[in-house]
């Protein structure tokens, strides 16, 4: 600021809404803020009105140079009159717990401290003690810290219907909770607790090696009537909450396929899904000594086919046409991929340079954004790659096309020396003519 700001404060420190505790107020929970506004001038005592600026609170102990218990900032702009209006308690906590102040050991002051920039360089303070103000806090806990003689005691409840158990005995074993049956007097066994602290629902013998023991009724939470379903979320090996209908922090293991959205059985061991299967990352062929296999090509809806070459699916055959010596330009390359990706060494092709001779033979894809120069691309909070659909660019080679391209230069090549052969041919024989 042009003006220098002074180190005193010339603002007007206003407690707004920081009135006594009324009986009503004290009767209800006290709020662990309380309300501060002041006036910020510059050093010419102009006012410094509709500007953000930054504000540090610290409450003191003692004396207006006592320990602050309780510090915190807050940004806030001020009005057409320069007055700037904040809640003690609801800043961004730098040290302490407002709620925890004790108010009843003494006096206590609060410091200000103003960057009329609206940073933290603070250059106006000012401290002003508490009087009466924070004590409505104070009536919360009555400022006595002895309770009082009991009451005397209400009239007894009437008598429960359990079995209190003593699990201490010496002769504890397996306890059973029975229920009614299907008759008023039939009980049957329907929760067994061992003394191991196993439990069994409808089950009688319940595992050894496991907490609890479903019988064939099956689980049902907040679900319908159906004994097979389980309604609610569930989470496997973590007591971290979730918001997954089904969360299981280690490896699953399914026998016989799995079936997601669809009645349809699955495929033997096999997935069947009615919707998109979409990775986070990628999907790997387990490896085999021997074998055969078909290639598989993505199509632009992003669904995977076996390579087809029959005419039935093919639209616009025309003779290939393209410039031979663009194609014989391509620089074959030896790499080694990136450590993160293995590092396996490996032979080809660069796409962004076969990109500038023959366009057609690259697969194009969104921009992506990289971890550094490790070659894993970026992903947001969900697992997802980050990807700029916007702006396609090179990502691979279709090598599967470049042999139909050679093939047609082995062709011409073949053509050519047929034709070289027919001519080295004709003076031969005519030399054998002029002998005889």
């Amino acid at each position: 600021m042009k003006n220098q700001i002074r180190k005193t404060f010339r603002g007007a420190l206003v407690f707004c809404s920081i009135a006594l505790a009324t009986h009503h107020a004290v009767r209800a929970q006290a709020p662990q803020k309380m309300s501060y506004q002041a006036v910020v001038r510059d050093a010419s005592s102009n006012l410094i009105s509709n500007q953000s600026v930054g504000v540090q609170i610290s409450v003191l102990q003692g004396s207006v140079m006592g320990t602050p218990v309780y510090v915190e900032t807050h940004t806030a702009a001020t009005n057409a009159n320069g007055l700037v209006s904040l809640e003690v308690g609801s800043g961004s906590v730098v040290a302490g717990t407002f709620a925890t102040i004790d108010w009843s050991t003494g006096a206590y002051y609060l410091k200000t401290e103003t960057d009329p920039t609206g940073g933290t360089n603070y250059t106006i303070v000012g401290t002003t003690q508490l009087l009466s103000v924070p004590y409505a806090l104070y009536s919360e806990t009555s400022g006595n810290p002895t309770p009082g003689p009991q009451g005397p005691a209400g009239p007894a409840g009437p008598a429960g219907s359990g079995t209190e158990v003593n699990c201490s005995t010496s002769f504890n074993n397996n306890y059973v909770i029975r229920g009614t049956g299907s008759g008023n007097w039939e009980c049957t066994n329907d929760m067994v607790i061992t003394s191991t602290g196993r439990v069994g629902i409808n089950a009688t013998s319940p595992s050894s090696s496991h907490d609890l023991t479903l019988g064939t009724g099956g689980l049902l939470v907040n679900g319908s009537t159906s004994n097979s379903n389980f309604a609610g979320s569930l989470r496997i090996g973590s007591t971290s909450s979730t918001t997954y209908d089904l969360q299981v922090d280690g490896q699953t293991y399914i026998t016989n396929g799995l079936r997601v959205g669809t009645t349809t059985s699955p495929p033997s061991n096999g997935i069947l899904a009615s919707g998109d299967i979409r990775s986070t990352g990628r999907f790997i062929q387990g490896s085999s000594t021997s074998g055969t296999g078909t290639a598989i090509v993505r199509t632009s809806s992003g669904e995977l086919r076996p390579t087809s070459s029959t005419i039935r699916v093919k639209d616009n055959v025309a003779n290939l046409s393209f410039n031979k010596d663009k194609l014989l330009s391509l620089r074959p390359v030896t790499y080694n991929l990136k450590p993160a990706l293995g590092g396996d060494f490996e032979v080809g092709l660069i796409a962004e340079e076969v990109e500038k001779q023959v366009p057609e033979l690259v697969v194009y894809g969104p921009e992506r954004q990289w971890i550094g120069d490790t070659g894993i691309p970026a992903k947001d909070e969900e697992g997802n790659e980050i990807l700029d659909w916007s702006n396609m660019v090179p990502y691979s080679v279709h090598y599967d096309r470049l042999a139909v391209y050679l093939l047609e230069i082995v062709k011409e090549q073949e053509a050519r020396i047929q034709k070289l052969e027919a001519l080295l041919a004709k003076p031969q024989v005519t030399e054998e003519k002029a002998e005889n």
